[in-house]
């Protein structure tokens, strides 16, 4: 038998940051007799191959562009096989440069030159981003930089004094403020779950599964009735008593009398039902800053979407595709608009993910998610009413420790900054109000993050703050008495739907499940029911939306008496069905 054994030391696949090119080429390291043909026996013409195929490898032509660096920046080691050993750079402009086009064509030509270029992995078109808008320009520069084998810091301070002496070189005046790494985020959008907590969540999911959603009852009969005087809309309104998920009927229990809504709000029916406005928030657009939202589970297939929004620069990560979004995104989203545990079920829904390409939220790709959703708003939206519903903290408020370094503190004061700034630009809009999340954290812990202190900084802006409310209307999160609009939402015992990496869609399509709730669910129900109130009213956008506030405050109410109020969609008994209202024996 004739046997060719050939020994490959080293054969990986990876980009070298003085040899850029487009397409991957395999080095096969000939220098040091890595092939060896053994057993010389077999053919030789194999093993010959093999050796021609490296040494033209070796030996193949560098470009100009390409050429290696200076020797003083050549250490390197090459990434382990199968790693991705990158860093994404933020650069944020000066206020000055942010409209400035000369500036960015000669940000351009600074990527392809030397000696900026060395240090941008390949393709270098796909490997720095701006962050921009239409309406309020440029704001940032994202740079992916490959393996240096030097401290990430070191990365940063080379290629800012090398951006630097590109400018000065051409005797044009440094645009960017400060660079530094745009690291991820650790918040609830992008954390990942357990492994021990899979078999546990997956059993309790297909329970509740296969018990509770099989007794739900039929969708009761429809009834027209005379609204009541809650808007300015003088016209009849359609009562639905809809199929509600545990957390959705609360919010049109009856208030009075206490016998009746006690009565209710135990009763089988009662728990599933949830009574609403046929409208429900057609006409009003809400734009879901999240995660990313996955399509195929029967809780978002009704849903309207008028676009989905994605942020960052080109994709990194080979294994994100268009169903790589996460839960959080998709629960935020069906709560607002879902079948069975959506609130507002006709509102159109912009989903605005604001994880880049690898599939990480870091202040780039917030950014970049704010810069497009504001265009979106601006070309498509601008005189309809808008909901912006942000169920996460983007940054925290800068507030000093006496702990900072130099740098440190440049870089918090002017991400800081820039995040206020950003959202400034959207309360100044008189078409959107944004509604967000109060904050998990216990009671007493102050609230200290953007979006949610922006009524601190702008007392006149439309931005509602939401807390969560127990299963027995307690408090049960963080809670701010000097922000004006603040209300609370159900945040416990809310069902939401099942993650799919816990439970196949296909094999359960309807599969809900008990959610950890707290204010991000609270804030969707309250962005949903916002919603309904601005469908039900008419006039401008920016006096339907404070309109819309009063309604929030007006109509909460407590349901423990030691407990905070919560939102409630105004329908009286009167106004249920006439076969709900027999079944209670109302009357009149």
């Amino acid at each position: 038998m004739m046997i060719t054994i050939i020994l490959i030391d080293v054969f990986t696949t990876f980009q070298f940051p003085n040899r850029q090119h487009d397409n991957l080429l395999l080095s096969l390291g000939l220098t040091t007799g890595l092939i060896t043909p053994i057993a010389m026996k077999g053919n030789l013409l194999v093993g010959l191959a093999v050796i021609l195929y490296g040494l033209l490898a070796e030996a193949a032509p560098v470009s100009d562009e390409d050429e290696a660096p200076p020797s003083k920046y050549s250490a390197y080691k090459p990434p382990k096989v199968g790693r991705w050993n990158t860093e994404k750079i933020l650069c944020p402009l000066n206020p000055g440069f942010r409209h400035d086009n000369p500036t960015f064509e000669l940000i351009n030509d600074m990527v392809t030159s030397r000696p900026v270029s060395q240090w941008i992995m390949s393709p270098r078109k796909y490997s720095y981003f701006p962050i921009k808008s239409e309406y309020i320009g440029t704001w940032a520069y994202i740079f992916t930089v490959g393996p240096a084998n030097r401290p990430t810091r070191a990365v940063v301070n080379r290629l800012t004094l090398d951006m630097k002496a590109y400018f000065q070189s051409i005797d044009e005046e440094y645009p960017f403020e400060l660079c530094f790494i745009g690291y991820a985020y650790p918040t609830a959008i992008v954390m990942k779950k357990k492994p021990s907590d899979f078999y546990a969540a997956r059993k309790a999911a297909i329970e509740y599964h296969e018990a509770a959603l099989a007794k739900r009852p039929k969708r009761l009969k429809r009834e027209f009735i005379r609204r009541g005087t809650l808007t300015r809309l003088e016209t009849k309104e359609e009562v639905v008593a809809g199929v509600g998920l545990p957390g959705v009927p609360e919010i049109s229990f009856p208030r009075a009398p206490i016998e009746l809504y006690n009565e209710f709000s135990t009763s089988e029916v009662g728990k599933v039902t949830y009574f609403h406005y046929s409208s429900a928030g057609e006409g009003v657009v809400v734009y879901v800053v999240d995660s990313g939202c996955a399509l195929g589970h029967n809780e978002i297939k009704p849903i309207i979407f008028q676009d989905y929004i994605n942020a960052g620069d080109f994709p990194g990560d080979p294994f994100t595709d268009g169903l790589t979004s996460g839960i959080h995104g998709t629960q935020m989203v069906t709560k607002i608009a879902g079948r069975t545990s959506g609130i507002a079920r006709k509102a159109s829904i912009v989903m605005v993910a604001i994880r880049d390409g690898e599939f990480l939220m870091s202040l780039a790709s917030i950014l970049d998610g704010l810069m497009k959703m504001y265009d979106h708003i601006q070309k498509y939206n601008s005189n309809r009413p808008c909901i912006i519903n942000i169920s996460a903290r983007l940054t925290a408020v800068f507030t000093p420790t006496g702990q900072e370094s130099g740098t440190n503190l440049r870089i918090l004061k002017l991400e800081n900054n820039i995040m206020k700034r950003l959202l400034e630009r959207f309360t100044n809009l008189k078409n959107v109000v944004i509604v967000t999340g109060a904050g998990n954290d216990k009671p007493g812990t102050p609230i200290n993050s953007y979006p949610q202190v922006l009524p601190r900084f702008f007392p006149n802006s439309k931005v509602v703050v939401v807390g969560a409310a127990s299963v027995d209307g307690l408090n049960m999160a963080q809670y701010d008495d000097t922000i004006p609009n603040f209300v609370w939402a159900p945040g416990q015992g809310v069902l939401q739907i099942s993650d799919p990496d816990l439970m196949p869609w296909d094999k359960y399509p309807n599969l809900v499940q008990p959610g950890p709730g707290g204010t991000s669910i609270a804030a969707a129900a309250t962005s949903g029911l916002l919603a309904t109130f601005l469908a039900r009213d008419t006039g401008e956008p920016e006096d339907r939306i404070e309109r819309g506030i009063e309604l929030l405050l007006k109509l909460s109410w407590k349901r423990n008496p030691k407990g905070v109020p919560i939102i409630h969609n105004g329908i009286t008994p009167a106004q249920w069905p006439q076969s709900m209202r027999e079944t209670f024996g109302i009357t009149g």
